[in-house]
């Protein structure tokens, strides 16, 4: 059976997207009767009597959204630059993951006025930003504390502002903007320069100067998913596109223009290309040259690889007999307190209990959602927070016979910044006294759970310390003896777990209080934010 092609495209390589999937994202739902625009009165169905809100015609969307997909895959086929833009607050996350995945650019702070006009004035704003960051990492840099302030406050708005373009080098090819209302300013300096623009239109909106426009709901977060997954996933059908003509082919033909004329020649591409060195680098293997543009669009997480990220969360995730600790740092406190953090973290342990992963790398290298894998949800997540997000440690700690527990000090929705597991060996439910004893590890921080498992060579150093300072009191052989003993004791209960004083009743040890509850210690694992870990 031959290939369902659609205007020259191979329709195969597209995303496939059926009238069902638009009604199940409310794409239909438009605005109240009484805001809508009349030139929108060919995309529109009817009116919901109940609501007195107009319902579109889906049956008229998904050929408008085919058309939208094509231009957007043919523009990535021939390694034309996409700007997604969308600043209402139910789309800032999602044009900017979308964009990052499939190694295009994104505004989705607030349209600058002559962003695209002004193009010469932006691209002065962007090495200034360049300029701070270097300022800021310099570490000989003879500026004092608040100047150095003064630059990170300025270098996080530029940062906010253009940080999603900052590697696009020129005006874009074409624009992907979720309502073209809001972003109306975007519309007008698209025109005036030419630029196509693939827009999201609701019933209040206005169709002209829109070349690809795609009725529907422009206010549904699930919608807005759909239009940029859809998206994305056409720009990198595109790419793949791209690579596939870059292997079989030696010569194309390509459009350059020239003092505004758009002439056409044949070329030989060359090593130097992207897409050429892409394919050498994975050996022809075209998937894998996808993958390899898409860190294309990973630039700007890469861009802040070398800032110090000293803040972030722990968070805790347990099962029956084994449990984890992730810690995802991030740069300041302000983030660690964001939402979208927040549920990134949660997320990340959730996902290192479910797949039982026991080191970092098979962590980062887990499925994450939509994104990908672990870690690229991590770089998407420094592009779209702003900051340098780095996934830091995980612990793990699992028991055969018997439970795990554990706690994580914090006020951020069940994280914080230190946290511990606990092995039990027992029968019945003794989460309470694992608890219980997981707190003390957080309080007090031991370096062992017995002395048997203290490094021997600290364990000798600090004998032979307490020795020299006993030597030089002059005391008999055996009062001296008596008195390094006592100060090793005192020092075993300053860092070994069953040796200390329990945190909630100084009179006994903690190898009491596990006596006396019917239980057997097997093992601990402590994971604090400053790196003290166990």
């Amino acid at each position: 059976m031959e290939d369902k092609l659609f205007g020259g495209v191979n329709m195969t390589n597209l995303p496939k997207v059926t009238i069902r999937d638009l009604a199940e994202s409310g794409v239909h739902f438009g605005h109240k009767v009484s805001r809508w625009n009349a030139k929108m009165a060919p995309y529109i169905y009817g009116v919901h009597q109940q609501n007195r809100i107009h319902i579109i015609d889906l049956r008229k969307t998904l050929p408008l959204l085919e058309a939208a997909m094509k231009a957007l895959y043919d523009v990535a086929s021939q390694d034309g630059r996409i700007l997604f833009v969308g600043t209402k607050f139910q789309a800032l996350d999602i044009v900017a993951s979308e964009a990052v995945r499939c190694g295009q650019y994104y505004v989705n702070d607030r349209w600058l006025g002559g962003m695209l006009t002004n193009w010469n004035t932006v691209s002065s704003s962007i090495k200034t930003l360049i300029q701070y960051e270097k300022i800021l990492n310099d570490e000989d840099s003879i500026l004092t504390k608040k100047e150095l302030g003064n630059i990170e406050k300025k270098r996080k708005k530029l940062d906010k502002e253009l940080g999603g373009i900052r590697e696009m080098g020129a005006v874009p090819d074409i624009l992907f903007i979720i309502d073209t209302n809001k972003e109306h300013i975007a519309v007008k300096e698209a025109k005036k320069l030419g630029i196509p623009v693939v827009g999201v239109l609701d019933t209040n909106s206005d169709p002209d100067d829109i070349a690809y426009p795609i009725s529907g709901n422009d206010d549904s977060r699930k919608s807005i998913e759909l239009y940029c997954k859809l998206a994305a996933d056409s720009i990198l059908a595109g790419i793949e596109s791209s690579l596939t003509r870059s292997r079989v082919k030696d010569d194309e033909l390509i459009q350059e223009k020239e003092g505004g004329i758009v002439q056409t020649k044949k070329k030989r591409m060359k090593d130097e290309t992207e897409r050429e060195k892409a394919l050498e680098e994975c050996d022809g293997d075209i998937k894998k040259a996808v993958d390899r543009l898409r860190t294309i669009g990973f630039a700007k997480a890469d861009k802040k690889s070398d800032r110090v990220a000293s803040d972030g969360l722990i968070a805790m995730c347990l099962a029956k007999n084994y449990g984890v600790l992730v810690k995802v740092n991030c740069e300041t406190d302000f983030v660690a307190r964001n939402e979208k953090f927040i549920a990134l973290v949660s997320n990340l342990a959730s996902i290192a209990c479910q797949e039982r992963c026991t080191s970092l790398d098979e962590l980062k290298n887990a499925k994450y959602e939509d994104v990908g894998t672990v870690q690229e949800a991590i770089i998407s997540g420094t592009s779209v927070l702003g900051e340098k997000l780095e996934l830091s440690n995980l612990c793990y700690l699992e028991t055969k016979d018997g439970i795990i527990a554990g706690y994580v000090h914090g006020d951020m929705h069940g994280l914080g910044k230190i946290g511990a597991l606990v092995a039990l060996q027992s029968s019945g439910d003794k989460q309470e006294i694992g608890k219980q004893i997981a707190m003390h590890v957080v309080a007090m921080k031991p370096e062992a759970l017995s002395i048997d498992d203290l490094d021997q060579e600290k364990l000798n150093n600090e004998r032979s310390i307490i020795e020299e300072q006993v030597k030089s009191l002059n005391k008999p052989e055996e009062v001296a003896k008596k008195i390094v003993d006592g100060r090793m004791a005192k020092y075993y209960e300053e860092v070994v777990l069953l040796e200390q004083k329990f945190i909630k009743d100084d009179k006994m040890k903690i190898a009491d209080f596990i006596e006396s509850s019917a239980v057997k210690l097997a093992n601990y694992k402590l994971l604090t934010l400053d790196g003290a870990n166990k």
